[in-house]
């Protein structure tokens, strides 16, 4: 009986590791998905409104690899995930306020403040994941918290290097 005990307490305990995985990789999931969500407008604003051919290109490129990420996060989410998420999640970073304000910028003045903005975002996206990556068992949540690491990082160079051409 003793034993039955031991093996029955052992299940409860690793059933609620497993639970506290599968919360923070649906948390992950979630939180990056709304967060390329915002990024993808951002990248839309820049479309709209930068001149600069660099920039417009760039933030095609992006869009589209974001858009193709926020859709692999969200089938994720809704396959293995959907019983997980709880009400709203915080923002990853909160620029809310400064996207609207680069609204009402023109010319060099967007494209500065666009860049500087976008790495702003970039970093903070590094950090979520970077936080959250002990925590993400799954393979293949895990695997998209390394790309976002990569990728971003590797894009927060070529935002600074042209911010700083401008």
């Amino acid at each position: 009986m003793k034993h039955i005990l031991i093996m029955i307490f052992s299940a409860l305990v690793l059933m609620a590791e497993v639970s506290a995985d599968a919360k923070i990789e649906a948390q992950f999931l979630e939180g990056m998905s709304l967060h390329l969500e915002d990024e993808i407008s951002l990248l839309d604003l820049a479309i709209k409104s930068s001149k600069n051919k660099v920039i417009l290109r760039m933030a095609s490129l992006m869009k589209h690899d974001q858009s193709k990420d926020r859709n692999k996060m969200t089938k994720l989410k809704n396959k293995k995930y959907k019983n997980y998420v709880e009400g709203d999640l915080p923002k990853i970073i909160n620029t809310d306020s400064e996207s609207l304000a680069l609204q009402k910028l023109g010319g060099r003045e967007f494209d500065h403040a666009f860049l500087e903005l976008l790495a702003k975002r970039h970093k903070a996206a590094i950090q979520a994941s970077s936080k959250l990556m002990p925590g993400l068992e799954n393979k293949a949540v895990h695997h998209l918290a390394v790309k976002i690491i990569n990728k971003q990082g590797n894009e927060i160079d070529k935002l600074e290097k042209l911010k700083n051409s401008l």
